[in-house]
């Protein structure tokens, strides 16, 4: 195995130098790494709506002449990019538009620009697009937009006879263009609540690039990229730069001295999405998506051997750097789906079963088959509530620790679990309720497209663990037939499915859309259902590309949802930029197909 310092710095190479995915990239973002991602916001997704750029995330340039490019944006601490001032003037000056966004006050030199800006740190309650007629104010000219800019800057004082203001705080302007030789100078001020926005982002992104003259490009170039361009993409930008920690053992003052563990993330959205990148590496063959992962949980199972040191050794543990929830322990959400690929890492793909991973897996083995609460008949509850969201965060662990451990009875707990939840969830239809309320003795009335994805994943991956002889195996197949019967039944012309899947109304919904289209192209894989099923899969991975930006964000994917008792809480829930529940059902589906298609590409 790698050593985790080397890993960490081939992974900060891999992810800094990501380039364009497509031909003739016009536009070029670059960051510093000093700085943080969530700056941008959905920004740069919204760029990628309508053209593909490349992006920098190094604190570099492309070698080479810049007017290849019609639009750069370079995001805070500016200081970094000061050696190639003068390229970039000369880009501008020949035309370019060159766009800083949210400055760092600090770091960035007054000097870095031709005339005089200085920055203040203020974090105004609002930002006011002014009433001019500029091509940069389309939709948004006149409006107001709440929010605070969350430690962002605005301007303190500027050289009026060169900069106009565009948008305007209490505290000073947010948005000031300046003209310099033929092309442009583009000051924001956005910070990430703001800018995480789409309805500030969109209208700014597509009029920066119809002003910058950039070629935009419609849903059809993002369709006719390969799937596994598509996954390759998606992956890419869900690799965060890994740091192991130092982890002492000494005095309490000594331990919590130590240098911290970096770049870990345990939830159970993020679950689904390694488990993706896992089968994303076993099925093109590329190990760099898979070694990270195994490096991630190699790096979290020592992190929660030294905390739970801490717990023994002090009565509390310091800081958890990304794994609260697994520290915490008090629900299926904290373990079972990011247990699940661990487990999975460990069985498919050469992870290493370390004395510290074996304790944290037989910690989640322990709380989910003995401590979480149940009904009497052993159905996992929240109360007196059944939620179909927990069949995911439960079933596909019990069914792959039953295997890995040899422990049968952790199959026959998964199997309970689906058929207890089907008595009550599944309706004549095939498809699932949200919910179950026991006080009322009644399921809740919308069948929520997430939840028929998280039960119908489950479905999948017991049913791919259970042995043959396992006495509910057919009873458990005719569920899952008859919910694959029911989602076909509702699946839109685009391909995709709808937010609540039987309402046709609805809004087309990303991650159940990944989620169907995985289950159903695993069970014609596995000779579940007939062949021809295939085709509902395919076509909707051809959606779902549409739904994937050039720089891997994922688009139209419903926030976390409680079980709603009226159809507007369906309607009206968010569906933010590159959601943490999108990614990881968008992978699992293309790497499905993929097998399907024999790895054709």
């Amino acid at each position: 195995m790698r050593t985790a310092h080397l890993y960490a710095f081939m992974l900060l190479l891999a992810v800094a130098t990501g380039g364009c995915d497509a031909p003739d990239c016009e536009v070029l973002l670059a960051r510093s790494p000093d700085s943080s991602t969530g700056n941008w916001g959905a920004f740069p997704t919204m760029l990628g709506m309508h053209a593909p750029f490349e992006l920098r995330e190094d604190g570099t340039l492309p070698e080479g002449d810049l007017n290849q490019y019609k639009l750069v944006v370079l995001s805070t601490n500016l200081n970094v990019f000061e050696p190639e001032r003068r390229r970039l003037w000369e880009f501008v000056n020949q035309g370019g538009i060159l766009v800083t966004w949210f400055p760092d006050d600090v770091r960035a030199r007054s000097t870095f620009w031709p005339y005089r800006l200085e920055l203040s740190d203020h974090d105004p309650p609002r930002v006011d697009f002014r009433d001019l007629d500029h091509p940069l104010l389309r939709g948004l000219r006149g409006k107001t937009f709440s929010g605070r800019l969350s430690g962002g800057d605005v301007i303190k004082s500027w050289d009026r006879e060169h900069w106009q203001v565009l948008a305007d705080t209490v505290q000073g302007p947010a948005l000031l263009v300046a003209s310099y030789g033929a092309g442009s100078i583009l000051d924001m001020q956005f910070h990430g609540p703001l800018t995480g926005r789409r309805e500030l982002a969109g209208p700014l992104a597509e009029n920066l690039l119809d002003w910058a003259g950039v070629t935009k490009v419609g849903p059809r170039v993002l369709s006719d990229r390969s799937i596994r361009n598509v996954l390759a993409t998606i992956c890419r930008k869900q690799m965060r730069v890994l740091q192991p920690g130092e982890w002492t053992r000494g005095t309490q003052e000594e331990t919590l001295a130590s240098e911290p563990v970096r770049g870990l993330h345990w939830s159970y959205p993020r679950g689904v999405t390694l488990y993706g990148m896992l089968r994303v590496s076993q099925v093109t063959g590329n190990k760099q998506f898979s070694d990270y992962v195994l490096q991630h949980n190699d790096l979290v199972a020592r992190q929660h051997a030294w905390l739970r040191w801490q717990e023994a050794s002090f009565g509390r543990h310091g800081p958890t750097h990304g794994i609260a929830q697994l520290m915490r322990l008090g629900c299926l959400d904290d373990c079972g789906s990011m247990g699940s690929q661990v487990l999975e890492g460990l069985m498919q793909h050469g992870g290493e079963a370390t004395p510290e991973m074996q304790a944290m897996l037989q910690r989640i083995a322990t709380y989910i088959h003995t401590k979480q609460s149940r009904f009497p008949d052993g159905s996992l509850c929240r109360g007196r509530t059944l939620w179909i969201d927990d069949l995911y965060m439960s079933v596909p662990f019990l069914a792959r620790w039953g295997t890995y451990a040899e422990a049968p009875e952790y199959w026959d707990d998964g199997a309970t679990q689906i058929i207890n939840f089907a008595s009550r969830l599944q309706d004549e239809d095939g498809l699932w309720f949200h919910g179950w309320f026991d006080r009322e003795q009644k399921p809740s009335g919308f069948k929520w497209g997430r939840g028929n994805g998280w039960a119908i994943l489950s479905e999948v991956e017991l049913l791919a663990q259970l042995p043959q002889a396992q006495p509910q195996r057919e009873e458990l197949m005719g569920i899952l037939r008859r919910h694959i019967e029911g989602i076909r039944r509702h699946q839109a012309p685009s391909g995709m499915w709808r937010q609540v899947v039987n309402e046709p109304d609805l809004w087309e919904e990303t991650s159940c859309t990944g989620m169907f289209a995985y289950a159903i192209a695993r069970a014609c894989n596995e000779g579940w259902i007939p062949g021809e099923n295939m085709t509902a899969a395919e076509k909707a991975f051809e959606a779902l590309k549409t739904r994937v930006m050039w720089d891997g964000s994922v688009l139209d994917t419903c926030a976390g949802t409680g079980i709603g008792r009226s159809l507007e809480h369906y309607i009206q829930r968010p569906r933010p930029v590159n959601d943490g529940h999108g990614p990881g059902p968008v992978l699992l589906a293309g790497a499905e197909i993929l097998v399907a298609q024999g790895d054709r590409e």
